[in-house]
């Protein structure tokens, strides 16, 4: 795909999101979207009683501060001792816009979180509902490493199978906020929309400098200009 491609999904995702936004804003700040929330809040509220689904939702939900650390690190890795350096340096660009725009989102969009299907253990669950900060983050992670990563596999059958394990996390990461009954399904697709322009809009960038090197390349062009 061209980088006109990824600047159009981008703008698009974009402005899709900013509708949703406006949409939730204005006519659905404490309630669920007509025709879209209720019946998957129904669908993910009888899968409640699943108890593998239930115990991977919770695990999903205590993920994400291990997996943010574990990023931090294998980024700094990547940065300090390989050559491939704007890899790490894109992944925390994108993480870091996606997370901070999604508080901000948050804040200003106001959204209460939904208190049907809500699971016991997660009535005092903080923080606003829209866009969900945990799939903002997985699908952030999931898609840069899918991009990352695509280039450097030859096999059909691997690209295949590392694209569809990157949409059934993502997918996963969705329902189990639907299930644990903390966020509203328009929550998870706002997260979405916002991810897909996030990374839409810098990949492009990324491929451009995407260039291997070493600190002690630019120590010496710094030492000789």
């Amino acid at each position: 795909m061209n980088n006109k491609r990824w600047y159009l999904c981008g703008i698009t995702s974009l402005f899709l999101f900013a509708v949703l936004a406006l949409i939730i804003k204005r006519q659905a700040l404490e309630s669920p979207l007509p025709f879209v929330d209720p019946k998957l809040q129904a669908f993910a509220g009888h899968l409640q009683s699943n108890d593998f689904l239930l115990k991977l939702s919770t695990l999903i939900d205590h993920s994400l501060v291990p997996l943010s650390l574990v990023s931090l690190l294998a980024g700094l890795v990547f940065l300090f001792f390989t050559r491939e350096k704007m890899a790490p340096v894109w992944l925390g660009i994108v993480l870091t816009l996606c997370s901070t725009g999604a508080n901000v989102f948050k804040v200003i969009v106001g959204r209460v979180r939904p208190e049907t299907y809500r699971m016991p253990e997660f009535l005092r669950e903080q923080g606003m509902s829209f866009p969900s900060g945990h799939v903002t983050f997985i699908a952030a992670l999931v898609g840069c490493l899918f991009l990352i990563l695509l280039p450097k596999i030859n096999s059909a059958f691997l690209k295949v199978f590392l694209a569809l394990s990157a949409l059934v996390l993502i997918l996963l990461t969705m329902l189990s906020r639907l299930l644990l009954g903390v966020h509203y399904p328009s929550d998870t697709v706002g997260s979405l929309l916002w991810v897909t322009a996030v990374i839409s809009l810098t990949y492009p960038l990324f491929l451009k400098f995407n260039q291997p090197w070493q600190w002690r390349d630019l120590f010496s062009k710094i030492k000789n200009t």
